[in-house]
This record gives C-alpha cells, structure tokens and sequence, in this order.
C-alpha cells in the first residue's frame, strides 16, 4: 500500500497545499517544544545561519535537540515522499529529492516542482490521503449530504472544546474565532465534496453545524445556555465566513477544499496550546457616575453600608448574571472589611483608603461566581465559574461636591478578563459591570435623597 502511495502522481495544487499545512503544523510544534524549554522561536530560525547553535547554548541543549529532531522526522520522511511524488508526476529524475536537505537550494527545487507543467503520461488527480475513498462514500442526495456535513465537524468541536476549557482552562481566540470558522469550512468542504451545492444551502450547512455544536455542548453539560447566547454574535459570523472560504474554493478547484480542510483540524490544536503557553491578562476599568441631589457627607453615610436593594428588573439579572443586593461594612478606616453581597455569594473587599466624605478604595480578596448558567441541570459549574475568568481586583466610590449642594457620585471597578478575543468579550463585561454599578448607585441616591426628608419627618 505505501509502494503504491508513493507512485502515485500528485498535481501542483496538491503539492503546495499538502507542503504548507505540513509546513504550519511542523512550526507551531516547534514553537511549542521551544517555549517548553524557554527558548525563542520564529520563522527566521529556519533560514538564519547560527540559529541552531544559539538556540542550544545553554542546558538542557540535548532535550530540547533530541525534541526537535523527533518532531521533525516525521515531516521530513512525508516531505520526502510528496516529493518524489511530485518528480514522478514531471518525469524528473527522481535523484533530485537529495536536493530536499539542502537549505536555499530547497526552496528553488520546491518552485519549479510547483511551476514545471505535470508530465501528460503520468498526470493524475490524486491525493496524497487518496480522498476519493471517503467522497465515494458520502451520500448522494443534498440532504445526506447536508447531515455528514454537520456531523462531520461536532465530533471534532466538542473534542476541541473540552481540551480547550478542561486540559488547557482557557477560552481563547482560538476557540471562539478559530473553531467557529473551521467548522463552517469543513461542514462546506464535505457538503460541497461530492456534487457542488447553492451557496445559501453551503452557509445553512455551516450555521446548523455550530447550533448543533451548542445544542451538544448544553446537553452535556459543558457549557450553560447564557455563556453560548453570549457567543453567538461572533460564533455564526465566522461559520458564514469559513463557509464562503470553502465553496470559493470548491468552485476554483474543489480537490484541493478537502486537504485544507484536513490542515486546518490539524492547525487548530496548536494554536490553542500557543495561546495557552502565552496569556496576558490586561486588566480593564469600567467606570459609571450619577448626580446625586444631596451633600458628600449624606451620601457617604449610605455609602458603606446599604440596606436591601429591591428585586431586579434587568433581563440579564433575572437570565442569570450576579447582581448586588444589600452592603455591609465591619470597622472602621483603612483595614476595615466591606461586604458587597450579590445573588451567588458575597465579595470581601478589605478598604484601601477611607477618607470620609471624598474617596472609598477597596481591593477584592474573593469574590463569588459571576453567574449562576442556565442549564437543564441543577447545578452547572463549568470551568470560567471555577475560576472566576472575570475577576475584580479593585474598586472604589469617588464623590465629587457640586455647586448647590450635589454630589457626583462615581464608581469605578478594575477587573480581569480570562476570554479572548477580549475585544468582543469586554464588550459583554462592561455592559454588565455598568449595569451592577448603576444598580448600585441608583440605590444610594435614592437613599441618599430621602435622607433628609426623613430626618424631617
């Protein structure tokens, strides 16, 4: 079977698309085994002269030589193989594939192995997986076709999911913009395989791939209904988008849709274990403010400790996201401990600084989930709840005196956001954390205000 593999003629397409997924794969392994062992990595190591012998100064140089060459001696005897593959195809001399091995020379060989018209006697379309033996066996009908086109990408996405968030606790870009736009792809690539379909039925494919996905992931439970309500905006847009990738491609040159579909499974591992090896977490400020018609010192009063705020009314409070509901402090001055109570639990927040009437600063010791999920299940603890992936750090009121005898009451919370990409997800956090702060400074002017008529009465 490999004799007959390797005499298989394989066209440009094949070879150039099978030659960069092997390509990418090999980096981000290398890439990876290199921060394991502290060491910088990047595309120019390959060519630079000197790379190698500065990349092994120092221990242990052995393990990390002996981990490169294992990676890539696998990628070099398919290098070799899809190669000669290729010389057999333009009925070249099949001695040319020594010139594999030899650095700049290489890249020549590899551009006119790519450019050199295949050899009429010996073309043939095949792939080096030899891929006909699946599409031959996919349905016929649009509508088996369809269904393997979901079915093929869930597996997969659920596989991926749980590596993700349970192996690597992270919710990475990788994740939420990688994964959504391979499933598309993929779902495409094998809807499209057998007999090219419309393209509104290629992207319905794609968009019923990843609802199955979050159907699959609720029902065992993986995940909550609010996270993946939450992950829809950015989830189907990028399905649509790998969709209309993969049935461009099926009308230029449809054999080549299945080998990249396979790079790309393949690719989507080591992206996340990148993103796991690097993860800053910028911390993020929210900031809300309301103008409160009474003095700095009546505020302050009913600052530090408040009584108990009336039932929600917000839709995101009542789906499930924490909200404050009564505050508490215990001393007095710096030291003291504020205790801001939410729906799921309570926050310990030791004060930094009190100076009465003008600033309460606080930091945050522990904090309680940040949401109680929705789920078929009774109690659903999915791993960013473990770990509260939305993490306060500090917080403080600031009150400013107004003219007339007003008060600008601000509220200012610093937090951690452990989802990428955190350009959408902040998006999300901030309206949220906006919407605790007004909830809660809503409450003190409106105790505040009533102060003094009540001290009247």
């Amino acid at each position: 079977m490999l004799r007959k593999w390797i005499q298989q003629p394989i066209s440009s397409w094949r070879y150039l698309i099978l030659g960069f997924v092997l390509f990418a794969v090999k980096f981000e392994l290398d890439r990876v085994i290199a921060l394991f062992f502290h060491r910088p990595w990047s595309l120019n190591d390959y060519w630079r002269a000197g790379s190698y012998e500065a990349l092994i100064a120092g221990q242990p140089a052995w393990s990390f030589l002996l981990s490169m060459a294992a990676v890539a001696l696998p990628f070099i005897a398919i290098g070799i193989v899809l190669t000669i593959r290729r010389l057999r195809t333009i009925d070249w001399p099949l001695w040319l594939s020594i010139l594999f091995f030899v650095p700049a020379v290489n890249l020549l060989l590899f551009l006119l192995l790519l450019a050199w018209p295949t050899h009429p006697k010996s073309y043939a379309e095949l792939s080096a997986l030899d891929p006909n033996w699946l599409r031959d066996r996919l349905p016929e009908k649009q509508l088996g076709a369809a269904m393997a086109g979901v079915l093929a990408t869930v597996p997969y996405a659920v596989v991926i999911v749980m590596f993700s968030t349970t192996l690597l606790k992270q919710y990475s870009s990788g994740l939420f913009l990688g994964l959504p736009f391979v499933m598309g792809f993929v779902a495409t690539a094998v809807y499209n395989a057998k007999h090219r379909h419309g393209l509104g039925s290629s992207l319905f494919v794609s968009v019923c791939s990843v609802m199955l996905l979050g159907m699959v992931l609720t029902m065992v439970a993986i995940e909550g209904v609010l996270c993946l309500l939450m992950a829809i905006p950015i989830a189907v847009p990028l399905a649509l988008g790998g969709s209309l990738v993969a049935y461009a491609l099926c009308g230029v040159h449809r054999p080549a849709a299945p080998d990249l579909a396979v790079g790309m499974v393949l690719l989507l591992p080591g992206m996340l274990v990148m993103q796991h090896a690097w993860r800053p977490n910028p911390e993020l400020a929210v900031r809300t403010s309301v103008i409160v018609h009474a003095a700095p010192e009546t505020v302050w009063r009913n600052l530090i400790g408040f009584a108990l705020l009336p039932p929600p009314t917000e839709w995101m409070f009542r789906a499930g996201i924490a909200y404050p509901t009564r505050a508490q402090i215990e001393g007095i001055g710096a030291g003291a401990i504020r205790r801001c109570v939410f729906s799921t639990g309570a926050f310990v927040e030791p004060i930094r600084v009190w100076d009465e009437p003008h600033l309460l600063a606080f930091d945050v010791a522990s904090q309680p989930p940040a949401l109680q999920e929705l789920s078929p299940y009774h109690s659903l603890d999915p791993v960013h709840l473990q770990g509260n992936y939305l993490r306060s750090r500090h917080g403080q009121f600031l009150l400013k005196p107004l003219p007339g005898g007003d008060t600008e009451l601000e509220g200012t919370t610093w937090y951690e956001l452990r989802f990428w990409p955190s350009g959408y997800w902040h998006l999300w956090s901030d309206a949220i954390i906006h919407r605790i702060h007004r909830r809660v400074l809503d409450h003190i002017k409106l105790q505040a205000e009533r102060a003094p008529r009540d001290n009247f009465d």
